[in-house]
């Protein structure tokens, strides 16, 4: 009587075990690589930002949609004169000809979540950096467009374009 006991619950184990491993592919997350996404326009987007006076600007994005799911995602900010995003401050520096132009400049500060400050004398620098103003003719007002890389797994996807206006200053350059 033992065995067939022991045999039965063994049986019942094993038909339990083996309709517990459903295939549930289905219901298992899915990386996507989403082709663009979200950077917010700032609420002084209309007013002149002075960078002189300010210390920091604020951004805020939304983070892309990488399958339903959160990723740790990193973020930097990119900022161009002309709304052109072709040649960067450092392509530019690198062509030992001379000839590269840059229409850009990313700043070094990496963002791990869906908001970030920029340093305003940074961006004071970077724009005469772009532009190559001397202290002597700096515009009153200038058009700011930025926007924001994100990068993971070894893949970048560029946000939408905002653009805001600033009052730059001369910064000097190294």
């Amino acid at each position: 009587m033992k065995k067939i006991l022991k045999s039965t619950l063994l049986l019942l184990c094993s038909v339990c075990l083996f309709t517990a491993s459903e295939d549930d592919n289905d219901s298992n997350p899915t990386l996507v690589i989403p082709t663009t996404f979200h950077l917010n326009t700032p609420a002084y987007a209309q007013a002149n930002t002075d960078l002189a006076s300010s210390t920091e600007l604020p951004f805020t994005w939304s983070q892309p949609n990488y399958g339903g799911f959160p990723v740790a995602a990193q973020y930097q900010m990119q900022f161009s004169l002309k709304n052109s995003f072709t040649t960067s401050v450092a392509q530019a520096e690198a062509d030992e000809s001379g000839k590269t132009i840059a229409d850009y400049v990313m700043l070094d500060q990496i963002y791990n979540s869906c908001q970030g400050t920029v340093n305003a004398s940074s961006l004071a620098k970077g724009l005469e950096q772009l532009a190559g103003w001397d202290e002597d003719n700096v515009p009153e007002t200038v058009t700011v467009y930025a926007r924001l890389t994100s990068d993971f797994a070894n893949d970048t996807i560029y946000s939408n374009v905002v653009s805001f206006l600033v009052s730059p200053y001369s910064v000097e350059l190294k």
